[in-house]
């Protein structure tokens, strides 16, 4: 039998050990990546004036233990509370201790549908309006919810809804920010409620979006609102609802600031 003598090459190894000693750990020049803040999430559901079951969802920083700001945010229509919930925004608002709630508008989503059509949700009173009173009843028992500092976001037909209830007194909503809505739907939604009149709402729209139909939307409805109030048109843009924060990550800052100074 041949034995095979084993040979090392010190070399390799005297070079393998330096590099163990350079690489090993080293508090001094270590820089650890920030530590993710415990989230508490929790899937809810809560019945409408007229029994539509709605699907939604709760989300707060685990370290709340206090009533705190609430940010409401309410999706487009022909699409569901995913659009913000998978959101950069939406993260934001956890991380700077909102309490956050979404929920999908009815025939949307995880939400029951009512047997009518989903164009109709764009301008019958009677219908996506009481998805949100009913979401604002559910918010009431919350017991992290301060209920005098509750805001609405919403993009096109939560847009609308969103300005709408921070218009009435019937609604506790304090202020609004509404992307890219419909002048004629909020007229035509807003309906029900005998004392609104247009108010604390900050409005934003592209300056190309459907040829410029959107932009001026958003400033006639500015200039038929009270103060507090503030337009914004991103210029040479086509982009609507949640794509325009994507795409400029400081309209998200200004939207902070909105409610910093008006919640």
């Amino acid at each position: 039998m041949k034995l095979i003598r084993p040979c090392l090459n010190w070399g390799l190894v005297i070079s393998i050990l330096f590099f163990c000693a350079c690489n090993g750990d080293d508090d001094s020049t270590t820089n650890p990546e920030p530590a993710i803040s415990p989230v508490t999430k929790r899937i809810i559901s809560f019945t409408t004036e007229d029994g539509v079951r709605i699907a939604g969802q709760t989300a707060r920083a685990t370290a709340m233990n206090i009533p705190s700001p609430t940010v409401i945010l309410i999706h487009a229509n022909d699409s569901d509370r995913s659009e913000w919930e998978d959101h950069p925004f939406y993260d934001r608002l956890i991380e700077e201790n909102y309490f956050v709630l979404t929920y999908d508008i009815r025939n949307y989503g995880e939400s029951e549908n009512d047997g009518e059509t989903n164009a109709g949700l764009l301008t019958d009173p009677d219908r996506a309006p009481l998805d949100l009173e009913a979401a604002l009843d559910f918010l009431e028992d919350e017991p992290l919810v301060n209920q005098d500092k509750i805001a609405a976001i919403g993009t096109q037909l939560g847009a609308e809804l969103a300005c709408i209830a921070a218009s009435t007194d019937e609604l506790a909503i304090k202020t609004a920010v509404a992307l890219t809505p419909v002048r004629t739907a909020v007229i035509e939604l807003s309906a029900n409620y005998a004392d609104f009149e247009l108010q604390s709402s900050y409005f934003i729209a592209s300056e190309l979006d459907l040829n410029g139909v959107k932009a001026q939307d958003a400033e006639d409805l500015f200039n038929e609102s009270l103060e507090p109030k503030k337009l914004e048109i991103i210029l040479d843009s086509d982009l609507t609802g949640t794509e325009m924060i994507l795409n400029d990550p400081t309209l998200g800052d200004r939207i902070f600031d909105w409610l910093r100074d008006n919640l």
